[in-house]
């Protein structure tokens, strides 16, 4: 095959958002991942916004299937229609108005799992609309989390952080970022902060040996009741190096999608179902795509007689 030229414009910067899913606006979640930003940023090639899910309102999903793409009115704004004051959309629309490049999200650690407004928020279907988010219709209610990571081929970074010297929920969201076309970035020690500290995966730290669990600083340095603080020291290179590794991956697959967009290489176009065979409310947005010839409903009477071949 022939080597092809191709010449990309390198970008100055990337861009890193950072998310605290605690509903405590200024905690040890929100200032681990702040922590983490500022590592990013001390690359010289990124930039940062950060947001707390806690000045937002979210209220939990009931599947009550109004979002669906059966019965979402075409043309409807995303939203939620159980709860009208949920305020997803108003989340969706910051995340997407900065475009990052990389996510690093924080999780506090409540009963040995998440707390549950980042649920609240990430699991609240708000698509169902015919942009897909990562091309394509989306035939089924887009829960927040999908309609963030649509947009695959970037890297998303977790932190985990309680009370306890044990963690490992950050695995239970590394799977959801895998399956939305996510790379999930480590926290490997460095030069600058070689081992030991709390963890290679970055979302295993803990506030255990804080001067008070609650504490904003609880698992800093500046927080330790120990001395030396050694847990401290751990917790803050463990932050430090996730911050570089996921700065550097940012650039590096910003810079593989460029020079792969200069090729001329196509990815493959994202589609939820080429056939429908649920109940279409007139007007919604399935029927609409029905219409437009993009997808085929299938009709009850012609699955029963593929029942009836295949027995």
């Amino acid at each position: 095959m022939a080597k092809k030229e191709i010449t990309i414009k390198v970008p100055d910067k990337v861009k890193i958002l950072g998310i605290s899913g605690s509903p405590r606006r200024s905690a040890n979640t929100a200032e681990a991942i702040k922590f983490t930003l500022e590592a990013a940023e001390s690359t010289g090639y990124v930039e940062t916004k950060f947001i707390t899910l806690a000045d937002f309102h979210f209220s939990y999903c009931v599947d009550c299937k109004r979002c669906a793409g059966a019965n979402k009115p075409a043309g409807d704004p995303p939203m939620c229609y159980n709860d009208p004051n949920d305020e997803a959309p108003k989340l969706r629309a910051q995340m997407h108005e900065f475009g990052a490049d990389g996510t690093v999200t924080g999780v506090p650690v409540y009963t040995g799992f998440d707390a549950a407004i980042l649920r609240c928020a990430f699991d609240k279907p708000i698509g169902g609309g015919e942009d897909g988010g990562g091309g394509g219709p989306r035939l089924n209610a887009v829960n927040m989390g999908t309609a963030f990571w649509a947009n695959g081929y970037k890297p998303s970074a977790w932190v985990c952080q309680g009370g306890q010297t044990y963690a490992g929920q950050e695995a239970l969201f590394w799977d959801h970022v895998k399956r939305a076309g996510h790379f999930v970035s480590a926290a490997w020690p460095t030069v600058e902060d070689p081992e030991p500290q709390a963890s290679f995966q970055g979302g295993v730290f803990t506030c255990a040996d804080g001067a008070s669990v609650y504490r904003k600083d609880s698992w800093r340095v500046s927080g330790s009741r120990m001395a030396p603080p050694l847990t401290g020291i751990q917790n803050e290179r463990t932050l430090r190096n996730l911050g570089r590794w996921l700065a550097v991956s940012a650039m590096m697959l910003k810079l593989g999608r460029l020079a792969t967009e200069a090729a001329g290489i196509q990815a493959p176009t994202a589609s939820h179902f080429a056939r429908y065979s649920e109940k279409i409310k007139p007007g919604s947005v399935v029927d609409v795509l029905v219409k437009q010839g993009k997808i085929i409903a299938v009709s009850p009477e012609e699955i029963a007689s593929r029942k009836k071949v295949k027995a």
